[in-house]
């Protein structure tokens, strides 16, 4: 996790859609890592993006009146070509553009944190395809138990990683790899150069290289917890969605940390106008996949929001 200034032009009119697939849905993490995959070749396109501003695209999660859904917002020029990639990898998916959920009403308690890589970037957390359980599972359950009074909003930020990243993390893996003889000599005594790397610098450096050949987005992921609640009791929540994004955490490699921000209402704009933190997360295309998925047949959690229908081809 580093500080780092995403450029965005937050006079881009936005476009939120909901989406939904039916139950019968079998498209899971995969279809998401290769959806990411060609928004990332578009939203890095030179011709596509600004050479002023990025392009940002918006995945999130949102319980309102009891409901779980899933929403994307796009910037409105993008959202006919973002449509077609999303029928590409999940062919049952409505999609529909909505009212924006985000409101300021006068609650009880309003909370906002903010979802870090605690480690260099370089450094990948689990996978989604290392789960026997998909992960969205323990998120969803999470969400599924707040009251009609409560509402909950994750947000994942994403745009393309600067253009030298990949050149970065492989870099950072052959340090690993290297370890400075000036520095052992001093720690260990050492009185070679004959210095090996350690097991642990090895398993670092091999996971590093492969992050670096995957395409990769600058990340912000944010949650707000919005209620009833009283402050105690609001926190609690809060701390539970979180801790949903912990089950991603390889102790050898790197981990998420929770960073909580407070009740200002300057929190609460900044997740309206889908703006970057100032503190970015590089997350490959597999570790996002991992995070934000459509649901699929092994989700049962209760009140997600299913299509209550099938889309079919019409008879011949």
């Amino acid at each position: 996790m580093q500080k780092r200034r995403v450029h965005i032009d937050k006079n881009v009119k936005g476009n939120l859609l909901l989406l939904k697939v039916p139950r019968t849905n079998d498209k899971s993490i995969g279809s998401a890592e290769q959806l990411f995959s060609s928004l990332h070749a578009l939203l890095g396109n030179n011709i596509v993006a600004s050479s002023r501003y990025q392009h940002r695209i918006s995945l999130e999660i949102a319980v309102v009146d009891k409901t779980i859904g899933f929403y994307v917002w796009v910037p409105e020029t993008l959202r006919r070509f973002i449509e077609e990639q999303i029928y590409s990898q999940y062919p049952s998916v409505q999609i529909s553009v909505v009212k924006d959920y985000v409101n300021v009403d006068r609650v009880a308690s309003q909370l906002t944190s903010e979802i870090r890589l605690d480690h260099d970037d370089a450094l990948p957390i689990k996978s989604g395809s290392s789960f026997k359980i998909d992960p969205l599972l323990s998120l969803t359950a999470t969400l599924s138990e707040l009251t009609k009074a409560e509402s909950a909003w994750i947000q994942i930020i994403i745009t393309p990683a600067y253009s030298s990243w990949n050149k970065d993390a492989l870099s950072y893996s052959r340090r690993l790899k290297t370890p400075s003889v000036s520095l052992l000599r001093t720690i260990m005594g050492a009185q070679t150069t004959d210095l090996k790397p350690t097991e642990l610098a090895i398993e670092q450096s091999k996971a590093a290289a492969d992050k670096s050949e995957l395409p990769a987005y600058q990340t912000t992921i944010r949650i707000v917890y919005r209620g009833d609640a009283r402050l105690v009791q609001a926190k609690i929540r809060l701390q539970a969605i979180a801790a949903a994004f912990m089950q991603f955490n390889t102790p050898n490699l790197n981990l998420f940390k929770t960073i909580f921000l407070g009740d200002k209402d300057e929190y609460i704009g900044n997740y309206h106008l889908r703006e970057p933190s100032s503190y970015v997360s590089i997350l490959s295309t597999q570790e996002l996949s991992g995070i934000y998925h459509l649901p699929h047949t092994e989700i049962d959690t209760p009140n997600l929001a299913w299509a209550d229908s099938k889309i079919v081809e019409p008879p011949a």
